[in-house]
């Protein structure tokens, strides 16, 4: 219950919602970005542009704008690919459906996990109410 209000029969509510909105139990896996919407310029520019509306961005970060969007929302649990973390393109890719092998080769390293994306985490992590509660002074 938010501000007096149970949210909707059978459906849970997190501290992020708005009063009165429900949601049933879900995940957010954003797809990760696809290399064409970091391409400068056509054939895909009405998608990206889209995009860019949708979110109300310039897209020059399109990576952790759909992270952030994915961690705002209502779902109960948002997850973000290393590949996007680390605002990497298509050499990054781990899949190519329709190529027979060298697929799943993409690996990282430690090192590429720099302070600056972690405490970029922790800030979305911390700010959509996603952080354990030990994490957030014992709520």
């Amino acid at each position: 219950m938010v501000d007096g209000r149970a949210p909707a029969s059978g459906a849970s509510q997190s501290r992020n919602d708005p009063p009165g909105a429900g949601h049933v139990g879900s995940i957010l896996l954003p797809e990760p970005v696809q290399h064409h919407l970091l391409l400068p310029r056509d054939p895909f520019e009405e998608e990206r542009d889209h995009v860019r509306r949708y979110l109300s961005r310039d897209g020059k970060d399109i990576a952790w704008d759909l992270i952030r969007l994915a961690y705002a929302s209502v779902a109960d649990t948002a997850v973000a690919t290393m590949q996007d973390l680390m605002t990497l393109g298509n050499e990054a890719r781990m899949n190519y459906p329709s190529r027979p092998s060298g697929n799943w080769q993409w690996r990282y390293s430690s090192e590429m996990l720099t302070d600056e994306i972690a405490h970029r985490l922790a800030q979305i992590t911390e700010l959509y109410g996603r952080a354990p509660a030990t994490d957030r002074g014992g709520e």
